[in-house]
């Protein structure tokens, strides 16, 4: 099929339902889980970091650790191991059952936690405990994940959407009547790691700094 480009007023009900700040409360989950898709990159969405993707979560939000719960995290968590009690917490923990992550899951991605790699063979650190059955985050701050779509076409049943003019590239696909996230690919260039300074570079900056100085 030959690619369709979409317009305007697609591109603004793509925007809208991956708004993670939607204030409608119709009982859906994602509202605010969508978010999790947006801060890691991946070329199968069975790839994401669950960690990543859990940290501004946001959906069914259960507080109040017990005791027993914090010494099971303390376990996961070896950076607290000094902190005695939950009360001593510098930051809140939070709570998430699976079933509200699974929802989510299956909403945007078609997918089950038991499809993540990172549940398979776990690598990203996040804090889950069976007895529970729930995830754990202790994230203070507010920086969830955004994708907006500043273009984008369909070509049979995938839909290509890029995202921050280009950097990031979004691909759905559909089944049925439903569009899935497949992979978000980030095309922005690695940084380039500064070398520890010398003196001879240092001099050699400066004088170059010296040379092209329009001021006297």
């Amino acid at each position: 099929d030959a690619p369709v480009s979409l317009t305007q007023a697609q591109l603004d009900e793509i925007n809208d339902y991956f708004d993670c700040e939607r204030q409608e409360l119709d009982g859906a989950h994602g509202h605010f889980g969508v978010n999790g898709f947006f801060t890691s990159s991946y070329d199968d969405v069975r790839d994401l970091n669950l960690k990543e993707f859990l940290k501004y979560f946001c959906e069914e939000v259960e507080r109040g650790v017990s005791e027993a719960e914090f010494a099971q995290l303390k376990e996961i968590w070896t950076n607290l191991a000094s902190v005695a009690t939950v009360s001593e917490m510098p930051v809140p923990i939070t709570r998430y059952p699976a079933a509200a992550v699974e929802a989510v899951l299956r909403e945007f991605a078609g997918i089950g936690l038991e499809d993540l790699r990172d549940m398979q063979e776990p690598f990203s650190g996040y804090a889950y405990l069976a007895d529970t059955d729930a995830f754990y985050t202790t994230t203070s701050d507010y920086a969830p994940g955004y994708f907006i779509c500043t273009s984008g076409q369909v070509t049979g049943d995938t839909a290509t959407l890029y995202g921050e003019y280009g950097a990031r590239v979004l691909t759905l696909r559909r089944v049925d009547d439903h569009w899935y996230i497949q992979s978000l690919q980030d095309t922005r260039p690695e940084p380039e790691l500064n070398e520890t300074p010398t003196v001879e570079s240092t001099q050699a900056a400066d004088a170059q700094a010296a040379q092209s100085d329009p001021l006297p």
